[in-house]
This record gives structure tokens, C-alpha cells and sequence, in this order.
């Protein structure tokens, strides 16, 4: 028996678009928004991910993550009837504690959501500016996140429910999602 839907989880690379249409999903559903970089700076005590990467390295940041987002589930799940939109970084479906927490939250009723987008739409988006996210590499950014979507495009592919094209404009893919959800 599948358990009733109880909200949707967005992954894919930095770039994407999971927080931009995460919220505008939230907002047309009357759901509500979580953003698991929020939660796991929250846990840090400090005001960025990238202050986290310089003082205290990536290890530190995936754990914070794994953390933040079991107290997060944890959490929503203790509201059973209010339904969230939560988008987690790039690399967190990357890390096992992640991964096993995504898929226990796939058996309580969540669905997850790979926004797919195209190296090109990546570079185009962050080259500007890459966000609060450090760079992972001393590597040109194209190639950083050429080798970065090789290695992750196959775990979000293994954990989606659903892939949309995140080369679209925002408000589409939040009417595909929302769409998917009804």
C-alpha cells in the first residue's frame, strides 16, 4: 500500500533552480518551504556554506547536512498533516546518510523531484556567480561542473520519482511539478 503523498523533495546540481522553484511550488500549493542548506547552517552556528567549507572542510559540511536532514523528516513528519516542498544541495543525494534518509522518506510518502539541467544552462546560471556555494575544485568551472554532473546525474537518476527539465523557465517546471502532484 503506498502511503498518502506528504511532499516532494527537490535534488540536482547547484544551478539548478531547487530553491527558486521550490519556494514558488510551496507558495502555489500552500505547502510549505524548506531549504536543507538553511537547516545545516542553522546546526553550524555559522553564516555561510562556503565560511563552513574554509573553517571546517566539506566532511564537516556533508555531516551537518545527514543531520539537519534527519532532524528535518523528523520533524514534518511529527506534523502529518502539513506538506512541505524541500530542496536539498547538490551534493547531499551524494552522501550514504543522505541517500538512506531520501529513501526512507520515499516510504513515508515523499516523492523526489531531479530538476535536470544541461551543462550549458549550468554554466550559463553560475557564471556570474556561483551563490553561497564554495567552488569543489581549483579546476575552470565548466569543468568542475562537467565532472560534477557526470558523477551525479546516475544517483539523482536512481533516486527521482520524477525528472523535469530544469532548462526551462521556473515557473514552468514548478507547473510540471505541480501538475505531477495533483
Amino acid at each position: 500500500m503506498t502511503p498518502p503523498l506528504r511532499g516532494i523533495v527537490l535534488i540536482g546540481m547547484r544551478g539548478a533552480g531547487k530553491t527558486t522553484v521550490g519556494s514558488m511550488l510551496a507558495k502555489a500549493l500552500g505547502w510549505t518551504f524548506d531549504d536543507l542548506d538553511d537547516h545545516a547552517l542553522s546546526r553550524s552556528g555559522l553564516q555561510s556554506v562556503r565560511t563552513v567549507f574554509a573553517q571546517r572542510g566539506e566532511p564537516a559540511w556533508r555531516t551537518l547536512e545527514a543531520e539537519a536532514m534527519h532532524d528535518l523528516f523528523a520533524g514534518l513528519e511529527a506534523r502529518a498533516s502539513e506538506r512541505a516542498v524541500v530542496a536539498i544541495g547538490g551534493g547531499a543525494p551524494i552522501d550514504p546518510r543522505c541517500s538512506a534518509e531520501l529513501q526512507r522518506a520515499r516510504m513515508a510518502g515523499w516523492r523526489v523531484a531531479w530538476i535536470r539541467t544541461s551543462l550549458p544552462r549550468l554554466m550559463e546560471r553560475l557564471s556570474a556567480d556561483t551563490g553561497d556555494r564554495p567552488r569543489l575544485s581549483t579546476a575552470p568551472l565548466e569543468q568542475e561542473l562537467a565532472s560534477l554532473h557526470a558523477a551525479r546525474s546516475p544517483r539523482y537518476e536512481s533516486l527521482a520519482d520524477l525528472t523535469v527539465d530544469g532548462d526551462a523557465l521556473p515557473a514552468d517546471v514548478c507547473a510540471v511539478l505541480a501538475s505531477a502532484l495533483s
